[in-house]
């Protein structure tokens, strides 16, 4: 018997609820600015953004519990995912690697894939993504798999030449990866576009990777990417507040900014590194956390960045910007945001 969790999941009816409580106040100035380097939209956020905490109010639809119902329905260890335009909701489940399928009130629908390295079973499964009603389907054992929403495998393709640590598709089918270089001297986490066969078409960017030379930093500013709203590539390197928006093609066509004060890493995070670190491992523990952790991104173009910064209870902050890159709000959830 695995071992089973409540996970719930919130529907987030966001700006709905932002702007109704915005109407019955003055209407708010927002005080950043917007500049251009050569072709590039620069958006400059403030410190405060536009509307204070609580402007934001998120509402629980339901939630699955990982330990009542049928043993199928049971989720273990949940990794990724992803919502269709139904609604249905698409579960990886690393723990049994098969991706489990439930109807917008929470019932259970079907399970798809089973363990294994065969057509159709999946190897170490890492992340989902979703392009009309296909599911991509990442894989550690250096694959990518491809299902209908209704279960049917389609297809796998071997990533073998490059080490693919993520990967994302657009609307259209194209696969954009983070790659591992492992160069001495130069490690990096390239971000690559290939076409629908895997057949390369650009470099987008890259960042630095953690060299064991250097020691390991568990709070380095760790690189991220989403596919946002027109095949867009929202990029972010955190070491300062700064998230860059590509266009399909590759062109770099607007960064978002923002003031912010670093969140020094706490004594009790360093020892708790120092106590579970390897011992044949260097340590090399920076002052400050990265400037954020992670982003997503909605339909409607509004991304939420995950902040070290928290609240009293310990939750984490999202500070949330418009599809224009204005910062709008902040607000601390329990737990992460997988989807929106």
């Amino acid at each position: 018997m695995k071992n089973s969790q409540k996970y719930s999941f919130l529907i987030f009816v966001i700006f709905l609820l932002l702007l109704a409580n915005c109407q019955s106040e003055k209407k708010a100035q927002w005080e950043g600015k917007i500049t251009k380097e050569g072709d590039v939209e620069v958006v400059h956020n403030p410190d405060l953004p536009l509307y204070p905490e609580g402007y934001l109010q998120l509402e629980e639809d339901f939630s699955l519990d990982g330990t009542s119902g049928s043993e199928e329905s049971l989720l273990a260890s949940i990794r990724s995912v992803v919502i269709d335009e139904g609604e249905n909701i698409y579960i990886l489940d690393s723990e049994e690697d098969v991706i489990k399928v439930f109807d917008k009130e929470g019932k259970y629908l079907r399970t798809i894939g089973a363990p294994g390295q065969g057509p159709g079973e999946l190897s170490s499964p890492t992340m989902l993504s979703l392009f009309g009603d296909t599911i991509l389907v990442h894989e550690a054992s250096r694959r990518l798999s491809f299902f209908k929403t209704n279960g049917e495998f389609i297809r796998s393709l071997s990533t073998k030449q490059h080490w693919v640590l993520q990967a994302r598709c657009d609307s259209q089918g194209n696969i954009i990866v983070v790659t591992g270089r492992l160069d001495p001297e130069n490690p990096a986490y390239e971000y690559l576009k290939f076409d629908p066969d895997f057949n390369f078409l650009f470099k987008l960017t890259e960042s630095p990777a953690p060299s064991p030379a250097k020691g390991f930093n568990p709070f380095m500013a760790v690189s991220y990417f989403v596919v946002g709203p027109g095949d867009q590539i929202i990029y972010g390197y955190p070491v300062d507040y700064t998230i860059q928006v590509y266009s399909p093609e590759g062109k770099l066509i607007r960064k978002i900014t923002r003031e912010y004060v670093p969140v020094e890493v706490s004594e009790e995070e360093k020892k708790e590194w120092e106590r579970e670190n390897p011992p044949d491992i260097k340590l090399a523990i920076s002052k400050y956390h990265s400037a954020y952790r992670r982003f997503k991104v909605d339909e409607d173009g509004h991304l939420y960045v995950e902040t070290w910064e928290k609240d009293e209870a310990g939750n984490y902050y999202y500070d949330v910007f418009d599809e224009e890159g204005r910062y709008l709000t902040r607000l601390s959830l329990k737990g992460v945001i997988l989807e929106v």
